[in-house]
Order: structure tokens, then C-alpha cells, then sequence
């Protein structure tokens, strides 16, 4: 039996067909690892293997569409962070899912850049203190395009802070908080008014009679948002007839409902 070599490395992905098939190769500087298929091209190295998270640092990445999850650490003294979407030839649809892990005390607006449509992608994303920001990004290469025609979409942003999930709202022009969930987010990119919609949560005042709702609001438009309590499709808030955000920050609102009234218990800048 002739002897082939059957494991190999590089600081890049596979440039050459694989040696032999079962074959593993290893990218040493992200860490993903290939078993090839077939030993005729290097596409016969497929797909890396899912599930390992590339971590990443600096003020530039340029996004891999075969890294399944890459975490980007933004760190303070990143002056104008840019992300580069891939120019992708090869046909086919592509997922990967970047989480912006910010646990600085600043706020990051990141510069997205691309080739192909990115008409569907936020050409600003933005990670706000001490957060954890993810985006999933879908890419669509027809297998009829000459040269590969991206379409890149922004498929779903998802908002992380201290550890805890937060449902997410993005430009809503209104907000109902109503039911069993405990914890929103709200973010402003474009939308500068809104309507706060307060309904009956938990068990009003039996079993539950007093309910703490999280309201994380963040504005990001660079004008004031204003958010109105509407009175007429819910209950009033004690006190309160508007929320004022400014530019370029945050408030967590505790929000606390009691024997069918809504009061404000807490704020905190963020």
C-alpha cells in the first residue's frame, strides 16, 4: 500500500485537492478542520466541520461564508471598525451567524462594505456597552450567475446584554407588552416615534399580583426618539405620558404592573 498522507495544516483553508478521501486537513489560524469526500479538485474537501466559532479581534474582518459563527471582540481604542462581506463565486446559499461581543465601555458603529446586492443588509451595524449583538446573514449565489452575483440578507438580529435574552424590536412603531414575557428590547435605527402599548400581564392580582417588565430602549437614529404611552389601547403609565431618548444612547426601564396599574419602578442609563 502506497504511503499517503492522511492529516495536514495550513494557515489558510485547502488550496489543493485533497490526498487521499477520509483525508483531514486543518486551518491552524481559525482553528477549522476539513475531511475530504473524493481527491480530484479541492472543492473535494467540502464544507468545514460545523460547530466551532472562530474568534476574531482587530479593526477589519472580512466575513469567511464557510465559518459557520465567527465572534468578533471589539475592544476600546477600534477607531471606524469595518466589515468586509466576501466576494463568493462558487453557486449555492449560504448561512453564517457573527456575534459582536462589545464589553467595553463604548459604543461601536461598525461599516459594512460588500460586492453584489446588499440592499437587505444594514450598511451600519451597531454594538452598544456591554453586549453581545448577533446577526445571521444569508447569501444567495444563482448557479446561472457568470462571475458569482451575491445577494446578501440580513436575516435576524438578535440582542444579548449581561448575560441575559432580551426579545428583540427593531423600528416598531409600536410596542404591546402584554402576556408572559418578562424582558424586550427596543432599538431605533430610522424610526423616531413610536406608541408603548401597556396591556395585563401575569395573573393580575391573584396569584401574581405584583409583575416587573424589563424595557431595554435604545436609539440609534442620531435624532431624539420619542415613545407615547397610548392610553387608548392600554393603561395609562403612572407619571409618565412620553419616554425621551436621546441621541445615541440607552435606558432600562423597569417597568412594574399592580392591581391592573403600571408604574415606572426603575431607570438606568446603558
Amino acid at each position: 500500500m502506497a504511503n499517503v498522507q492522511h492529516t495536514d495544516s495550513g494557515t489558510t483553508d485547502p488550496q489543493v485537492a485533497p490526498p487521499s478521501i477520509g483525508a483531514h486537513y486543518t486551518n491552524t489560524a481559525s482553528g477549522q478542520t476539513w475531511v475530504a469526500h473524493g481527491t480530484a479538485r479541492v472543492e473535494d474537501w467540502g464544507s468545514p466541520l460545523p460547530g466551532h466559532a472562530l474568534v476574531a479581534t482587530g479593526n477589519e474582518l472580512v466575513l469567511n461564508h464557510k465559518q459557520p459563527i465567527t465572534v468578533w471582540r471589539l475592544t476600546p481604542g477600534q477607531f471606524n471598525p469595518l466589515l468586509v462581506l466576501p466576494d463568493i463565486t462558487e453557486p449555492g446559499f449560504y448561512e453564517v451567524l457573527l456575534v459582536l461581543e462589545n464589553t467595553s465601555g463604548v459604543q461601536f458603529e461598525i461599516n459594512v462594505v460588500g460586492s453584489g446586492n446588499t440592499e437587505r443588509i444594514d450598511k451600519i451595524l451597531r454594538a452598544s456597552v456591554s453586549s453581545a449583538t448577533v446577526y445571521r446573514f444569508h447569501c444567495w449565489v444563482p448557479l446561472e450567475s457568470v462571475g458569482g452575483s451575491n445577494f446578501w440578507t440580513q436575516a435576524e438580529r438578535t440582542y444579548h446584554v449581561e448575560g441575559s435574552d432580551y426579545i428583540p424590536r427593531s423600528d416598531n412603531t409600536s410596542l404591546t407588552i402584554a402576556g408572559a414575557d418578562r424582558k424586550f428590547s427596543w432599538s431605533f435605527n430610522n424610526t423616531r416615534s413610536a406608541d408603548l402599548i401597556l396591556k395585563e400581564v401575569g395573573n393580575s392580582n391573584r396569584m401574581d399580583p405584583i409583575v416587573d417588565v424589563e424595557l431595554l430602549i435604545l436609539n440609534f437614529t442620531g435624532g431624539v426618539v420619542t415613545i407615547t404611552v397610548d392610553t387608548a389601547e392600554g393603561y395609562p403609565l403612572k407619571d409618565v405620558t412620553q419616554i425621551i431618548v436621546q441621541p445615541n444612547t440607552g435606558q432600562r426601564y423597569t417597568l412594574t404592573f399592580c392591581r391592573s396599574r403600571w408604574s415606572v419602578a426603575k431607570i438606568q442609563e446603558v
